[in-house]
């Protein structure tokens, strides 16, 4: 979440740069050069490193790929197998490997594999790895715990740390959502340390010798198993559909880090519009415990104005190869309580522009699955990205969101 501050927009460029199609905000870029150009540390660690670039779902495969290989070698006589689900589908065939409760097979054992990249906490001044959505045991209920071993790969800009998890160290809840999201496991380095490769050894200290984590091993970017890795990463970059963001703005940022800028672009182009309005933020409302307040990073909605409770969720126009479409998926929508946003904006990001809409009608459910997700899809004869956004867009208005503005990326 965003932490609120009162600013003033004063604009850089040329008053033409602010056009209106037909009653909708065209915006160039360039007006918001302060919010999108600035790189983080997280960013200029990882800045020549290709593989910091791609989604992360995509990097998660890769990796999943790496720890695998890496597993085979100091494992021979045990070699990995794909996960089988247990699941199946109504004509009696069972799911796919994809849809399996753990990632892979060693030894007959269930593997679970979660990945995470170094990232610098400005505000804390503080280096940290975390590792979403484990299913540990709850209530000393084996059943909830769906693998045996868990794996956790460390990617940071030189090595690949491959560590075996105690299922202790770290380990964060997230109240009642534990059930359904997964634990959290966060380590950090010291704080006030600004080098990456100071606070990765501190880290390593508080998994190894404080924890009972074992280091499985230690790959540099420079060995032939991780340089397997990153040809595979280049031969699947050659695809039309990977180069579409080569010169897009903030295409080189992780999800976060790019919802993090977009959602402070929304703020401000809100602030302009109601100029006379009371911008606060929705830190200090109470969680599910009797005491603890929520802070500014977990805080329910984004911004306040004027009591009416804003919320933006951020998407990118992706490239699906299963269902040989364009896709955008926006997650995590959170509609229920009476903390609950009163105003929805959504932003999707694409090489065409980033396109903001208020969706008015989404409590209808008419566009929102049981998940909690929106999503959008072109159809399979849209080879065009541009194409494809613009009947993505035309479907969101068709399901009840209103156009706000749009930004056009600077030639």
């Amino acid at each position: 979440m965003l932490r609120i501050r009162v600013v003033t927009w004063v604009r850089q460029t040329p008053v033409d740069l602010w056009q209106s199609r037909r009653g909708l905000v065209v915006l160039d870029s360039a007006c918001f050069r302060h919010i999108i150009a600035p790189v983080s540390q997280s960013q200029a660690a990882y800045a020549d490193d290709p593989l910091a670039k791609v989604s992360g779902k995509r990097r998660g495969m890769l990796f999943e790929s790496l720890a695998r290989r890496i597993l085979d070698r100091l494992h021979p006589q045990s070699l990995s197998a794909d996960a089988e689900s247990m699941l199946f589908c109504r004509d009696g065939r069972r799911q796919s490997s994809q849809m399996a409760e753990w990632d892979f097979t060693l030894g007959g054992r269930r593997i679970e594999l979660k990945s995470a990249m170094l990232c610098f906490d400005k505000t804390r001044q503080v280096w940290s790895v975390t590792f979403y959505g484990v299913k540990l045991m709850q209530n000393r209920c084996q059943h909830s715990q769906p693998f045996d071993d868990l794996y956790l790969l460390i990617y940071t800009p030189a090595e690949f740390y491959l560590i075996r998890h105690d299922l202790q160290t770290g380990v964060t809840s997230s109240g009642v959502s534990t059930a359904a999201v997964g634990h959290a496991i966060r380590v950090t380095g010291q704080f006030g340390e600004g080098a990456w490769n100071t606070a990765m050894k501190a880290i390593l200290d508080k998994m190894l010798l404080s924890g009972s984590c074992e280091l499985v091993g230690k790959v540099a970017r420079t060995d032939p198993t991780v340089s397997a890795l990153y040809s595979e990463l280049l031969q699947k970059a050659q695809q039309l559909q990977d180069n579409v963001y080569e010169t897009i703005p903030m295409s080189n940022m992780s999800n976060s880090a790019r919802a993090n800028r977009i959602q402070q672009i929304a703020l401000e182009f809100d602030k302009v519009q109601h100029a006379g309005s009371t911008f606060t933020d929705a830190s200090g409302e109470p969680t599910t415990h009797p005491i603890i307040r929520r802070g500014v990073n977990n805080a329910a909605v984004d911004w306040i104005r004027d009591g009416a409770r804003v919320e933006v969720k951020s998407a990118k126009v992706v490239f699906d190869p299963h269902c040989q479409r364009w896709q955008c998926v926006f997650r995590h929508i959170r509609d229920t309580g009476a903390l609950s946003f009163h105003e929805l904006w959504l932003g999707m990001y694409s090489p065409v522009g980033l396109d903001f809409f208020h969706h008015t009608a989404y409590r209808s459910g008419r566009s929102a699955d049981a998940s909690r997700r929106l999503l959008l899809s072109a159809r399979r004869q849209d080879a065009c990205v541009e194409a494809a956004v613009q009947r993505m867009k035309a479907k969101l208005k068709a399901a009840g969101a209103k156009p706000l503005f749009t930004l056009l990326w600077s030639q």
